[in-house]
């Protein structure tokens, strides 16, 4: 029975209008089985892709807890289901990231003048105190210069850019860079990073301890990092 009373100024329902309450529940039901079989469908049909895709990246298991962490997680999601435009404009955000934020950890300061000079002037300095390999570096100078400025803007030219490929590449580039960052070693009940000069702290310090506080956390919590 349609009840008399809907809403304020509502006082009656003629029965017609009942049916057609009804009617819309039964055309949402079937939407959303239309909906659920159609995912169900896509997801079978790009399984194999998906999977082969998330073998292709060889990214760092861990990392810490920073304000980047949940971006990088996302990022190789995104390319794993085939989203590559959208891959490809996080990875260039999240190199950024990194890359100031190694500059924080080392007091390096950049400068108002550098303006889109950043990137390179802090690739240089990294070099030359020997706070980044040039493995890294190389990978972090390919990620700047591919497209940035037209897929960010979507110019014209990013017509012709391949972007399965591009999105590939970037996240295989910003894998070697996290591996440098955030890899470490276990041993004795005690993480070590693996490099001691990118994050700005001393070596001798008990690695656990440093791996806490200095990478804010080092969770070992899967969701933060998609390792499998």
């Amino acid at each position: 029975m349609v009840p008399t009373r809907i809403r304020r100024g509502i006082s009656k329902v003629s029965p017609e209008f009942g049916n057609n309450l009804i009617g819309m529940k039964k055309n949402n039901d079937n939407r959303e089985q239309i909906v659920r079989k159609s995912l169900e469908s896509e997801f079978q049909l790009t399984l194999n892709q998906r999977v082969q895709r998330k073998l292709e990246i060889d990214h760092q298991g861990i990392i810490g807890a920073h304000h980047f962490s949940e971006a990088s997680s996302e990022c190789i999601n995104l390319y794993r289901d085939g989203y590559f435009i959208a891959a490809v404009m996080m990875t260039h955000a999240i190199n950024e990231a990194l890359m100031k934020f190694i500059a924080d950890k080392n007091i390096i300061k950049i400068e108002s003048d550098w303006k889109k000079q950043w990137h390179s002037k802090l690739m240089k300095i990294f070099l030359d105190k020997n706070i980044l390999t040039k493995q890294s570096i190389d990978a972090s100078i390919r990620i700047w210069e591919s497209y940035r400025n037209d897929i960010h803007h979507m110019n014209p030219a990013v017509s012709g850019i391949k972007f399965p490929e591009l999105a590939k590449s970037n996240l295989q580039d910003l894998s070697i860079i996290e591996k440098e960052i955030f890899g470490a070693t276990s041993k004795k009940r005690s993480t070590y990073p693996n490099s001691t000069k990118i994050l700005g702290f001393n070596k001798r310090r008990n690695g656990f301890c440093l791996f806490k506080i200095e990478l804010t956390l080092i969770l070992v919590k899967i969701g933060t990092h998609p390792i499998f």
